[in-house]
């Protein structure tokens, strides 16, 4: 955050705090705590979660507008994570709201639409999301993505498990591989008891699936690739034109391409990393999302430094899709990725 932005902020929350009435939710809030009769509803009954996620020109007043919004309806402020920079500001609200006094078509309206609503409001928005959550915290709108793959399947059976048990909530449209599937594989049972289509579409020659894999990941608005070891053209990327996360075997910058296992043992090194990344096409530069480490010594042979990775390949990809379908991953200046959280 620059000194004018953090200053502003500062200066934001005292006033609202200090202010007769209070201007802002947290000031608000503690005047209510004394007042009795006008003590806010409990926790209970604010029923329903929402988050605000923006990209705009950086200036003093951005807190409070969203806060402002969200006070007028009576709901509170569970989060704020921000980050400013170069003149830009990043900022993705957490809150809480009661569905009987506030419903979602107002709720978008206040935020979206309305030519006084919150994104009228702040300068030159860039960006904006607003993603609200049902009573059993299920997102109103899971989004659609599709899985690529190759031969190892530990990133997709980790990740075909946090689906199941809801820690991962996408709407998985189908899981593409490269190569062949035994439909009476544990993962091929599972995906038919699941109803998740299973498209094989090898690779003969270099880049002659894609026009095969665009088709069946069409509908989609995410695609990762689970240890999908092929090389997508730049073509492929411009065509599908959304986001593509990969996980790659090794900590980037350190170690691109092929057999990065062998490349770390060669080298002697006292940590072994994973790393989660956006794909571009240059070959493993994509912007990183996460990056999991764990240290190894020279007793470590090159079959079990692969044993360790994949335990890391595993969580760092279920937690770079965990970030990005919470709204917490945003690109930032100079290839590099802003997560809040």
């Amino acid at each position: 955050m620059n000194a004018r932005s953090g200053a502003a902020l500062e200066g934001e929350a005292a006033a609202a705090n200090a202010a007769p009435g209070g201007g802002g939710v947290v000031g608000q809030q503690q005047q209510q705590q004394g007042a009795g009769s006008r003590m806010q509803p409990e926790a209970s009954t604010l029923e329903r979660r929402g988050v605000f996620l923006v990209e705009c020109r950086d200036r003093s007043g951005i807190i409070r507008a969203v806060s402002d919004r969200i006070e007028a309806h009576g709901g509170t402020i569970r989060h704020i994570d921000l980050h400013c920079e170069q003149g830009h500001f990043w900022g993705r609200i957490e809150f809480c709201y009661d569905c009987s006094q506030w419903s979602a078509d107002s709720i978008r309206a206040d935020f979206l639409q309305s030519p006084r609503g919150v994104v009228a409001q702040l300068p030159a928005v860039k960006t904006s999301l607003l993603m609200l959550y049902e009573a059993d915290d299920e997102p109103e709108r899971r989004l659609p993505m599709a899985l690529l793959v190759s031969k190892q399947d530990h990133c997709l059976v980790d990740f075909l498990y946090r689906w199941q048990s809801g820690e991962l909530p996408v709407d998985l449209r189908c899981v593409v591989s490269n190569h062949p599937v035994d439909p009476h594989s544990h993962v091929g049972r599972f995906l038919d008891r699941h109803g998740v289509p299973l498209h094989i579409l090898p690779c003969e020659s270099r880049f002659s699936n894609e026009s095969a894999v665009l088709e069946a990941v069409q509908g989609t608005e995410l695609l990762v690739l689970a240890r999908y070891m092929q090389v997508l053209s730049g073509d492929f990327l411009k065509t599908y034109g959304r986001d593509i996360i990969n996980i790659h075997h090794g900590l980037l910058p350190s170690f691109k391409g092929a057999a990065p296992y062998r490349q770390a043992h060669r080298a002697g090194v006292k940590i072994i990393g994973a790393t989660a990344h956006f794909v571009t096409d240059h070959l493993d530069e994509g912007p990183i999302i996460k990056q999991l480490v764990e240290p190894v010594s020279h007793r470590d042979s090159l079959q079990s430094l692969a044993r360790k990775s994949k335990g890391l390949e595993q969580r760092c990809l279920a937690d770079a899709v965990r970030l990005y379908v919470e709204g917490r991953v945003v690109k930032g200046p100079e290839n590099r990725v802003i997560v809040l959280e």
